[in-house]
């Protein structure tokens, strides 16, 4: 019997820069499975705001959770030129989503048509639709509309799923029972859309790898990331990292803050040789993307140049961790006798920069006939996963 598709999981102790609002805390999570009430753990903050196979072929288990995480970001917009688009610095954001008093979003029909305008990636979709070229017209064959439905940010939304298939397509505002509309109103139209660690989970199912040897499940939080690298069966461990820096697939992670997966990285994605003094390392010198579900414009999944962040205005406790541990990699880097040595990037109860360990340790790649199916996965058959 299938579970539910998805469940509330907020905290009233939440740490959200960019978002500030109050959430009731859900202290009894009914109507779901007790193995599924176990698994949620402590709970999950608001995330900060701030032509070939889908399958990777490279065999490199570093960029397969970076795979996982494009099929994901391919299955809410279902297309897959929208996957190349990305939130650049000079990027113009507008909020159009409104919310309620306890912060959770809703979009009416007018609210929905202004934020697809302001959309990074929508707008493309919705002008696609009129096109007359059969290459070009959005939706494509196999492929479903999400503009109807789009996805939003929602707190608190989680992926569930049962032995065999994963949903992510599901309309979170038709749930009947209020306390589980997952950072949507009653009010709101159909919408679609996860939290940062709900699409952390659904991108490891996607790409067949699990967080611990012993376990399939994918519900998580940024708390019980951060708390993986002390579990003897964790499949994640603190990066060693070098100054070559962060790698696609890295997960940076901060406690009860937000959670992102590195995308892209250039041959110097944390700006260590682009500057004379490491203290003048900001955003403006990094070279990496990174995929998340975050409150930037309340667009929910979506593909950021680190960049982005460079203005005061867009800082956030998650990339100030990163510029830190920039500038300490960069003077050791420096200033060290062995300048080779990894810098570890782990905090228990904080800020970590982490690596899956993939086929190292049994158990923590799924066998690919034993992987979930993910709703509306059909649509990418084809897409180029690797630009």
């Amino acid at each position: 019997m299938a579970h539910a598709l998805f469940s509330l999981v907020t905290s009233s102790a939440f740490a959200a820069e960019l978002d500030p609002v109050t959430v009731q805390t859900v202290d009894h999570i009914q109507g779901l499975p007790r193995e599924i009430q176990k698994s949620l753990g402590p709970p999950s903050a608001i995330c900060e705001p701030t032509q070939g196979d889908v399958a990777n072929s490279s065999g490199s288990t570093a960029s397969d959770l970076t795979f996982g995480a494009r099929k994901v970001l391919g299955i809410f917009f279902q297309d897959c030129q929208a996957l190349q688009k990305k939130i650049e610095d000079k990027t113009v954001v507008f909020d159009n989503v409104s919310r309620d008093r306890s912060g959770r979003r809703e979009l009416d029909d007018l609210d929905r048509g202004q934020y697809i305008t302001s959309h990074y990636a929508l707008r493309g979709l919705r002008q696609r639709q009129s096109s007359s070229d059969p290459a070009q017209v959005y939706p494509q064959r196999g492929c479903r509309s999400v503009l109807g439905a789009p996805p939003i940010y929602a707190y608190g939304a989680k992926p569930l799923a049962n032995s065999k298939e994963m949903r992510l397509l599901a309309d979170i505002s038709a749930l009947r029972n209020r306390a589980f509309r997952n950072g949507v109103t009653a009010r709101s139209s159909a919408v679609t859309g996860l939290d940062c660690s709900g699409l952390v989970g659904a991108s490891f199912a996607a790409a067949g790898l699990r967080f611990t040897a012993d376990s399939d499940n994918y519900l998580t939080s940024t708390h019980e990331i951060a708390e993986l690298t002390h579990k003897s069966s964790s499949c994640i461990s603190p990066a060693r990292l070098d100054p070559s820096g962060v790698q696609p697939g890295d997960i940076i992670n901060f406690f009860g803050h937000h959670v992102v997966i590195v995308d892209h990285a250039g041959p110097d994605p944390l700006g260590i040789t682009k500057v004379k003094n490491c203290d003048e390392i900001t955003p403006a010198v990094f070279d990496f993307t990174y995929i998340h579900s975050g409150s930037i414009g309340s667009f929910g999944p979506s593909r950021v140049d680190a960049k982005f962040h460079s203005r005061r205005d867009r800082e956030t406790t998650l990339m100030n961790n990163v510029v830190k541990h920039a500038i300490k990699l960069c003077k050791k880097s420096r200033t060290s006798n062995d300048s080779s040595e990894p810098l570890l990037a782990n905090n228990p109860r904080g800020f970590g920069i982490l690596r899956h360990l993939g086929d190292k340790k049994r158990g923590c790649v799924v066998a690919q006939s034993k992987r979930i199916k993910l709703e509306g996965e059909d649509c990418l058959n084809g897409c180029k996963l690797d630009f």
